[in-house]
């Protein structure tokens, strides 16, 4: 099925242990507006020939990167993601060398168009990390060039019975792009305050 678009990227930090079967997290924040969104997955592999022939196959989920573009990470969420500090008088963040990015989870909706019907899928990665990355600007030239902040997150598996790595639901008719909205909104189980 075509994927024709893609919105609403969230993210919370996980409070709760981030090993336990069930997470809780912190207040889902919005990250701006989404541009790209690119799962890449890794699997372990393996193949068992007998008799000249192969006679067993196994692929396991070991981990993934999630890498995204929005338009402008806001600067508290950006502190928040990836470890740092954000002073808000001053509208500054700091990053130091001894930074560590808190587990969280990720989300967002995506498009598509089956036979002329449009549908909304929202798409909830329970356990992520932030990785910081490289940061790229260039200077104005005659055409126009749009870049917006980028990022990556790692993927990783839920300490559950079924090491849960994403979870995806289909929304279809006239409410589905509230419905997928609430739907991954409500993923990110609150903690307690």
């Amino acid at each position: 099925m075509p994927k024709v678009g893609a919105e609403y990227p969230r993210y919370a930090t996980i409070k709760s242990d981030p090993d336990a079967a069930i997470l809780k997290y912190d207040k889902v924040e919005s990250m701006g507006e989404l541009a790209r969104a690119n799962i890449a997955i890794q699997f372990a592999e393996g193949e068992y020939y007998a008799d000249d022939a192969l006679s067993e196959r196994e692929r396991r989920f070991i981990s993934g990167k999630i890498s995204f573009e929005v338009n402008e990470l806001p600067y508290k969420l950006y502190a928040e993601m990836y470890g740092a500090e954000y002073d808000e008088t001053e509208k500054t963040i700091s990053s130091g060398a001894d930074d560590s990015a808190p587990f969280g989870g990720y989300g967002f909706l995506r498009q598509r168009k089956l036979k002329g019907k449009l549908f909304y899928e929202a798409i909830f990665i329970p356990k992520v990390r932030a990785e910081l990355g490289n940061d790229d600007s260039q200077t104005a030239t005659n055409n126009v060039a749009f870049t917006g902040d980028t990022g990556d997150f790692t993927i990783f598996e839920q300490k559950n019975d079924k090491k849960t790595w994403r979870r995806i639901s289909r929304f279809e008719g006239d409410t589905a792009l509230t419905e997928a909205r609430t739907w991954l909104d409500g993923q990110f189980i609150q903690a307690e305050p």
